[in-house]
């Protein structure tokens, strides 16, 4: 169950970069962007898959010099699975991984980005590994009892 679960994960995240259809195919067909075109059979035929990824604490790291993070780990079973090898690249900006995706740096994002109008006319999005819910926490005013709702 757990290799069928990590195995429908890494395809979901390869599908991100590689010009195939998508589950839901209306979401290819509305796509705009002009690509660096990709896909699963080129990227085995040449023998390397090229992640592009931030370092942090979950997404990929160095520890005592090897490597790891969430995304790492699920990129290196893709890449054994495929029978190729894993090239991480690390990004300095979020902001730029699309650019960098698009312009053929990478064959595919392997970070958890947020889902955008302006991002989703660049790069189809896959169905989401987690999902984390965005709070706004702030302090209260010294004056919060008197304030009207």
């Amino acid at each position: 169950m757990i290799r069928s679960t990590f195995l429908l994960s890494a395809c979901i995240l390869l599908l991100a970069a590689c010009e195939q259809k998508s589950p839901t195919e209306k979401a290819t067909e509305d796509f705009k962007a002009v690509n660096f075109q990709k896909d699963l059979e080129n990227i085995k035929k040449k023998g390397k898959l090229r992640a592009l990824t931030t370092y942090s604490s979950t997404s990929y790291f160095l520890y005592k010099g090897e490597p790891m993070g969430y995304e790492y780990e699920l990129l290196q079973r893709f890449a054994d699975h495929l029978d190729v090898d894993l090239e991480i690249i690390v990004a300095d900006d979020i902001n730029t991984m699309i650019d960098q995706l698009n312009s053929g740096k990478a064959d595919i994002i392997a970070h958890g980005l947020t889902v955008t109008s302006e991002r989703k006319e660049k790069v189809l999005f896959t169905d989401y590994l987690y999902l984390v819910k965005q709070v706004l926490v702030q302090k209260k005013p010294d004056n919060w009892r008197r304030m009207q709702k």
